[in-house]
């Protein structure tokens, strides 16, 4: 007789798992006539597996054939608590549709907002920074919406970790190229560093990020495929979002001490603009934008110093295991950096289109400069 092959919730149950039942008849017929240590004790570990797994099995097909969504949720618990931190136990909890669906949804609307700004201003650098970063943690989102749905689906889980990650990195790099603007129009004498310098200095400083995240990965991964330790990885990986906390921690400090340079300047009178800008000094759009820049990018200081924190704890660490932390923490900075930059006070192409336009229209995906415009009324066509 063959024995059945089913997929429920993500994970394909074979032959070798309903046999679980043959195993523990054996196992129990053999145990209640052994009288040696070591086979009780081997026998012993095989009906508590072959115990479980049957478990595991009848809550499954509980999940899979509820109409009701609490039931499901139920039965869904009771086998991550069956499992107890084995592999399948990916989240250690099930997503909640509720909280994602909406993140996801505000997400989805943000996206739309900043494809016409870019059809409508052709900012396409702003598009291949900013629009890239949402679209990920759009895509992460979209994952995790179908956790919920297939708590043990790999391929959903991998999606999320790979996006989320990327995700600070393009939108880091719109900050750093408004910072580069901004000195334009404000003017270098206020700047701790010269135009360019912040997008080229930082945007570097991120990459080197990903390369030691990408080598902490990487060393886990080797590490856990060969038995070993993989404390080595994760240190790695640690380091390399605490790297990325201190290199925002200095934009932000060097962010912090232009504007105060520009504040006293405004105050003693002096001119707080670059002369050649002067016209949009009167603009209250002018005067909103940096302060939506500087919400987006507090939100992103907040995100990443999570994400050491939430690391720090371990894989399976408290904040990891408990989804408010992540949505709250996570997600809802993104989404709240995403509504304050769709604000027509914080798109750029809305400011400055006719002030400053990228240098040298050539592929450049995220290395960006940018020169004043001649002329006003000129509209900027650049390509990424």
């Amino acid at each position: 007789m063959d024995i059945p092959t089913a997929t429920i919730q993500g994970i394909t149950i074979d032959g070798a798992l309903f046999s679980s039942a043959a195993q523990l008849a054996s196992a129990q017929k053999v145990l209640s006539t052994a009288t040696a240590t070591k086979t009780i004790a081997s026998l012993s570990s095989v009906v508590s597996d072959a115990s479980v797994t049957l478990a595991i099995i009848s809550e499954l097909k509980v999940a899979a054939t509820a109409t009701d969504s609490s039931v499901s949720a139920s039965a869904t618990a009771a086998i991550l608590s069956l499992i107890g931190g084995a592999d399948f136990s990916l989240y250690y909890y099930v997503p909640s549709l509720p909280g994602n669906l909406i993140l996801l949804i505000i997400l989805g609307l943000v996206l739309g907002i900043q494809s016409l700004y870019t059809l409508k201003y052709r900012q396409l650098w702003y598009w291949t920074c900013l629009w890239l970063g949402i679209a990920l943690e759009f895509a992460g989102f979209v994952a995790r919406v179908v956790s919920h749905f297939q708590p043990f689906n790999q391929s959903a889980y991998l999606c999320l970790s790979i996006c989320v990650t990327a995700t600070t990195r393009f939108i880091l790099a719109a900050f750093y190229c408004i910072m580069d603007i901004l000195v334009i129009v404000y003017g270098e004498q206020f700047s701790v560093l010269k135009r360019f310098r912040y997008s080229k200095i930082f945007i570097n400083s991120d990459l080197v990020t990903v390369i030691i995240l990408m080598a902490g990965v990487g060393t886990a991964y080797s590490s856990i495929v060969n038995g070993d330790s993989s404390n080595t990885g994760t240190d790695l990986f640690i380091a390399g979002l605490g790297f990325q906390v201190g290199s925002l921690s200095i934009f932000i400090v060097l962010w912090l001490i232009f504007f105060w340079r520009v504040h006293k300047a405004s105050k003693f009178a002096e001119p707080g603009y670059n002369p050649r800008f002067q016209h949009l000094s009167s603009t209250s759009a002018m005067k909103r934008f940096p302060a939506y820049a500087f919400v987006g990018i507090v939100c992103m200081y907040v995100r990443a110093i999570f994400k050491v924190v939430e690391y720090s704890e371990g894989w399976t660490g408290y904040l990891r295991v408990h989804e408010p932390y992540f949505l709250v923490l996570d997600g809802l900075m993104v989404v709240i950096t995403g509504i304050v930059m769709s604000f027509p006070g914080g798109y750029p192409g809305i400011i400055v289109r006719h002030d400053v336009s990228v240098k040298n229209k050539k592929i450049r995906w995220i290395f960006y400069e940018f020169e004043e415009i001649a002329g006003k009324n000129i509209d900027m066509e650049e390509s990424p």
